[in-house]
């Protein structure tokens, strides 16, 4: 465990123990401490500090994060309470590194982010199964209605450009539907080349 009492601000620190410089893996006689705090937990850190030196707050008892000298980021347990020390006020600061702990706590955490994120994409995987089945139907009463308008129509009529268009605007749903279900069913789909100028010429409807 890593002891200290410090007082002013920046904290001047008046001891420290070995456990406190070995936690924040430093051997220098000054310690700044403020500078090691997590960018995130900074804040925190030095508003509860200034409370307790100001004697406005009583304790506090926060999981605050650091960063070593050699760069590791640990979690220490940090225990704040007012003090005097040389007829000064004072904070009385104790470290416990709760690091690995933290970790476990953190790993834990993703794995139930990871678990949710699955659970969420399986029910949205149904959903759009469902919709995809549903809107295959359609698509099958449509092409049948079509081609059974095509083979009563002649060569030359006017509503037969009509009905090939109606024709290809399905086909290309029924590549949106292969598309929907290949994502419901987790299917890893398969890139290929493709030439932009025919695609181009395949979204203009016959005139």
């Amino acid at each position: 465990m890593g002891f200290s009492i410090a007082t002013d601000f920046p904290p001047k620190f008046l001891i420290a123990n070995k456990g406190f410089k070995e936690i924040l893996g430093s051997d220098e006689k000054e310690i700044n401490l403020i500078e090691q705090i997590h960018e995130t937990d900074r804040d925190l850190f030095i508003n509860s500090y200034n409370s307790i030196l100001n004697r406005q707050q009583k304790k506090m008892n926060e999981r605050i994060k650091f960063i070593r000298k050699n760069n590791n980021l640990v979690c220490l347990r940090v225990v704040m309470t007012p003090t005097k020390f040389m007829d000064l006020d004072s904070v009385k600061i104790c470290f416990t590194d709760i690091t690995e702990s933290w970790l476990k706590e953190q790993e834990m955490e993703e794995l139930q982010k990871q678990l949710l994120f699955a659970q969420k994409m399986e029910s949205i995987g149904r959903l759009v199964a469902g919709i995809a089945h549903d809107f295959n139907n359609i698509l099958t009463a449509i092409k049948g209605f079509i081609y059974l308008a095509q083979i009563k129509t002649i060569e030359d009529d006017p509503l037969k450009k009509y009905l090939d268009n109606i024709q290809l605007a399905a086909e290309r749903a029924e590549k949106l539907v292969r598309q929907l279900l290949a994502f419901s069913r987790k299917q890893l789909l398969q890139p290929k080349a493709i030439n932009l100028n025919d695609l181009v010429k395949n979204l203009t409807y016959k005139t």
